[in-house]
């Protein structure tokens, strides 16, 4: 439907008619007499206006100049109206598209208490295939016509009886190749009834194993199910997200990574009006400080939204968490280039988010209260790190190895070797993290300078993603450790990174590692922190030369 009105069309419209004024001589009068000289008519229509007339004169050029002037008196008459008929249009279209965008509008404000009224568990019931094969019926074709007897066939009976007697081949005929055509409908209908029986039994099996799974708390299951229930849910028309959730089965919890269009890609329409004379429809936007907080308000209500939706759905006792991370991807203005960010992380456990009256609540003091991780107003798509966004499922994991039990005082660390090093690392940052809730994993060892443990913290504040590497050194540690430490930061999306060595940094290694979310811990701290969880050891770096 156009949203402007172009007159000039209107105008072209009108002009390109051709119009034949066919003028006729009339010699009777309205009496029924006959005249002494012809009178001059033409018949003149106008379909858009349903006028016609009929235009008279004692010369054809007088019923010609008549003929015109009328026609054009209806020409400006319909282009006014018509002109009238498209403004009362487009008022119509505009109010039709004010409703929508206020509609959407209203969307993006109740974002969350759009969800509080629906039941988000899935109804296994109606996955099931219920619905029993249609058969199609057989329709035979129409038997041969009886032959009909005339009155030549009555005085000739011969001649009628050898058209019944074919009639009767053509019937038999006919009937014999019916009940092929049935025998081979039925087989075939048998056929397809017998494929869909299978496919029936099979998806409702597989449902019923769903289900099983589901409710064995399998990770699989688990995060099909609650993708299920994403895909089901009817969010804003102008904030649809793409969710991908994941279900961590030590830590039962479901991290749900959700893509969000950014600020600019949300559109900031708020009505719409009439303009040049109310001959277009332009469209109103929301103040910037509107748009804005309208904008962050629907995200926040959008990770809570989404947090409930699972907590509501799961209705097993595997799932004691969730995690809601809001990435986006705008254009970095220093750049140029795309840039993928998560500007919203928010956890919590399942006990304590029930306890909240989400209808009540107000977004913002909500997330607040749930201490979720968020740099700034969501308009300006402020990265934060993720409280949590791994795959604990990672193939480099190995099982940890007891160390510190075997150490003592004699036992010098820069001897040992690097394989034990790095679990007895691991070993003591479990003890250090253990308290807080932390998990620390060992990786398979590489000699590459990649990662030797990784640290798993769900505190939503201090928490996140660290990875440790361990250098069992025996002289200083090269700059270059440091600065691939903190690529492989990079690359495993880690919040913070720890080099633990036997050996010391130097000052190259500690300038560039002094601005950035790196600890460096030396063989003096190392000691130290050992022997303040009950282990003392030593460090010899020269005697580990020298045995070397």
């Amino acid at each position: 439907m156009p949203t402007q009105i172009d007159e000039n069309d209107i105008v072209r419209d009108i002009e390109s008619r051709e119009y034949v004024i066919d003028v006729v001589e009339d010699w009777i009068t309205p009496a029924g007499n006959y005249r002494k000289a012809p009178m001059y008519c033409a018949t003149l229509e106008n379909e858009f206006l349903g006028l016609s007339k009929i235009v008279k004169a004692k010369l054809r050029s007088e019923v010609e100049q008549k003929a015109r002037r009328q026609l054009q008196t209806w020409a400006n008459r319909e282009l006014r109206e018509r002109v009238a008929e498209a403004k009362q249009d487009l008022r119509e279209r505009a109010a039709e598209m004010t409703r929508i965008a206020q509609e959407e509008v209203e969307q993006l404000r109740g974002t969350l208490e759009a969800t509080l009224s629906i039941d988000d568990r899935i109804h296994w019931p109606s996955l099931l295939e219920t619905r029993e094969y249609a058969r199609e019926v057989f329709e035979p074709d129409p038997e041969p016509n009886a032959p009909e007897r005339t009155f030549l066939l009555y005085l000739w009976p011969p001649a009628w009886n050898r058209k019944v007697a074919q009639h009767q081949e053509e019937l038999s005929a006919h009937r014999s190749r019916t009940r092929e055509l049935k025998a081979t409908h039925d087989q075939r209908e048998d056929e397809a009834a017998e494929i869909f029986r299978k496919a029936k039994e099979e998806k409702n099996r597989s449902i019923g194993a769903f289900q099983a799974a589901f409710e064995a708390g399998q990770r699989e299951a688990i995060e099909e199910y609650v993708s299920m229930v994403f895909e089901r849910s009817a969010y804003p028309a102008r904030l649809i997200p793409s969710i991908i959730a994941r279900f961590d089965e030590e830590s039962r919890t479901i991290i749900a990574d959700i893509s969000v269009p950014g600020p600019d890609d949300v559109s900031a329409i708020a009505s719409y009006k009439l303009t040049d004379r109310n001959r277009a429809i332009a469209p109103v936007e929301l103040k910037k400080r509107e748009r804005e907080d309208l904008y962050d308000s629907a995200i926040k209500q959008l990770a809570l939204r989404v947090m409930h939706e699972v907590f509501e759905s799961v209705y097993t006792e595997h799932v004691a968490r969730v995690v809601a991370n809001v990435w986006t991807t705008v254009i970095d203005k220093a750049t140029g280039h795309d840039q993928t960010s998560c500007f919203l992380s928010v956890s919590e456990a399942r006990e304590q988010f029930d306890g909240l009256n989400l209808a009540r609540v107000d977004p913002t003091e909500c997330i607040k209260q749930l201490k979720g991780l968020i740099a700034g107003p969501l308009s300006q798509v402020a990265p934060v790190q993720p409280i949590m966004t791994f795959n604990r499922d990672d193939p480099r994991f190995v099982e940890s190895r007891e160390m510190l039990a075997e150490l003592n005082a004699l036992t010098n660390l820069a001897e040992i070797p690097w394989e034990e090093f790095e679990h007895l690392v691991r070993e003591l940052f479990a003890k250090m993290f253990s308290e807080h809730g932390a998990e620390v994993k060992v990786t398979r060892s590489s000699q590459d300078g990649g990662v030797d443990a990784v640290v798993f913290d769900p505190d939503p504040i201090r928490g996140g993603k660290f990875v440790i590497q361990a250098k069992r050194y025996t002289k200083a540690v090269p700059v270059s450790a440091v600065r691939d430490l903190y690529g492989t930061m990079l690359n495993e999306g880690a919040a913070k990174g720890l080099l633990v060595t036997t050996a010391h940094f130097g000052a190259q290694a500690r300038e560039f590692a002094k601005d950035k979310p790196i600890s460096l811990i030396d063989g003096s701290n190392l000691v130290y922190l050992l022997e303040q969880h009950g282990h003392p050891v030593r460090i010899d770096v020269e005697a580990a030369r020298r045995n070397r």
